[in-house]
């Protein structure tokens, strides 16, 4: 079996150390600041909702990665209520209408790294990943140069995704 080594995510979990234990602190979080902070645009928030935002990834995997929070400061999938694992998937489908629109990927990855072993880099605040995908967009750019190729700039997405977002929100 070939191993292939990912060296980046190396500094990436140390900047969230703080966050990685599951008992962390509210205030070590840094969804939990996003929360009490108005600075939507600088936190990459692209829109909020009652029980949950969606922002844009600061270390995105591909161009125009979201991240649906719940408002509450829970670990666990099986700790949020259903009502906000309701409203969590519906701003899901959102995102993806937005994405579609914004962005015109050809398909998604989504997906919820539940615990260390399970990939959460802040396993203490559970998110839904939504990871638009273009075939053959996968390289070896990060693995073997610590670089990660996207083709558009994080502000420009960000500016494209809530434009979109806000005018489907207001239809509904």
């Amino acid at each position: 079996m070939k191993i292939m080594y990912a060296p980046w995510r190396g500094s990436y979990i140390k900047d969230t150390n703080k966050t990685r234990d599951k008992k962390s602190r509210k205030n070590d979080c840094v969804f939990c600041q996003h929360i009490s902070e108005s600075n939507d645009k600088s936190n990459l928030v692209v829109r909020r909702f009652p029980n949950c935002f969606a922002c844009l990834n600061l270390f995105p995997y591909s161009s125009g990665h979201v991240l649906v929070i719940p408002n509450e400061h829970i670990g666990e999938l099986e700790d949020v209520s259903a009502d906000v694992q309701s409203e969590i998937m519906h701003t899901t489908s959102l995102v993806t209408q937005a994405l579609k629109k914004s962005l015109h990927p050809d398909g998604f990855n989504i997906g919820i790294n539940l615990g260390n072993a399970g990939g959460g880099g802040i396993p203490a605040h559970m998110h839904v990943h939504v990871l638009p995908r273009w075939t053959a967009d996968t390289n070896y750019m990060t693995t073997i140069s610590d670089t990660r190729v996207l083709s558009v700039d994080l502000y420009e997405v960000y500016d494209k995704i809530k434009e979109s977002l806000d005018e489907l929100c207001e239809r509904k």
